[in-house]
């Protein structure tokens, strides 16, 4: 199984990690394991779910107003004229 060291940690960050161990009742590593582990599926749970709700209020916009024009030179032709 992969591992990883990890090196300066600030000693403020591995006292908050020492406690929630303890307080959790597992070892610094299993801690930090659950804490990568947590975040890692959070941020790509997270990231679909918001591609997802991008994509439905698209498709919504695109039911009630039809297929809008491409802003993207008015914007260029606003930045340019600053």
């Amino acid at each position: 199984m992969p591992s990883i060291q990890i090196r300066n940690l600030n000693q403020e960050i591995y006292e908050k990690l020492k406690q929630r161990a303890k307080k959790d009742r597992r070892s610094i590593q299993q801690e930090a394991i659950w804490i990568i582990e947590n975040s890692l599926n959070h941020l790509e749970k997270g990231r679909s779910d918001s591609w997802e709700t991008a994509d439905s209020i698209q498709k919504a916009m695109r039911e009630i107003y039809g297929e809008l024009p491409d802003s993207t030179p008015d914007i260029r032709e606003m930045r340019n004229a600053r």
